[in-house]
C-alpha cells in the first residue's frame, strides 16, 4: 500500500481486481507472438529478434489498438472488454491520448480496410532500417518488406484506382 501512495500510476486499481486483463501487457505479448509468424523473424539472430521486438512491439500494439477502436466506431482507444487504457485521473496520459486519438482519426479518414491494415502492420514490423542488425539480416528483412510493399501497392491500386 505504501508504494501505491508514493507512485501515481494513473490507473484505477479497482478496474484491475479479480479476473481483469491487463490489455497493455497482453497486447505487447500478442505483438511479439505476431512477429514470430514471419519466416524472416526466425532467420534473425536472437539479439536482432530481441531488438526488433523491443523497438516494434509497442508500435504494433498501438496500431492494432487504433484499428480495432476505429472498427468498433470509437474515437478513442477501447479494449475488447470495453475498458480504456486511459482511465484514471484526468490528463494523466494527455499526450498519449492525443496521439492515439489522432491515429484513430487518420485511419478513419484513410478508410483503411482489413487487408490494407494487415499489410501496413507487416511493413511497419519489417522495417529494414534496423541499424543494429547485420547487413545480411537487413537484406533478409528488406526483401520480405519489399514483397509486402508490392502487395500493398497492388491492392491499393485495385481497390482505390490510380487517382
Amino acid at each position: 500500500d505504501n508504494i501505491k501512495q508514493r507512485i501515481r500510476s494513473g490507473f484505477v486499481l479497482e478496474n484491475f481486481k479479480g479476473n481483469r486483463k491487463s490489455w497493455y501487457f497482453s497486447n505487447v505479448i500478442f505483438a511479439i507472438e505476431y512477429f514470430k509468424t514471419f519466416d524472416v523473424f526466425c532467420m534473425l539472430s536472437s539479439n536482432t529478434r530481441r531488438i526488433l521486438a523491443a523497438k516494434m512491439a509497442l508500435l504494433c500494439s498501438n496500431l492494432s489498438n487504433a484499428y480495432y477502436s476505429m472498427k468498433v466506431g470509437s474515437k478513442f482507444t477501447v479494449n475488447p472488454d470495453g475498458t480504456s487504457p486511459f482511465e484514471g485521473p484526468p490528463f494523466s496520459f494527455a499526450r498519449e491520448f492525443q496521439a492515439i486519438t489522432m491515429l484513430i482519426t487518420t485511419l478513419r479518414i484513410m478508410d483503411l480496410d482489413e487487408n490494407e491494415y494487415v499489410l501496413v502492420k507487416a511493413l511497419m514490423v519489417l522495417s529494414p532500417s534496423l541499424e543494429d542488425a547485420s547487413e545480411n539480416e537487413r537484406a533478409l528483412i528488406s526483401k520480405q518488406s519489399e514483397s509486402y510493399a508490392k502487395a500493398l501497392f497492388s491492392y491499393v491500386i485495385a481497390r482505390r484506382g490510380r487517382e
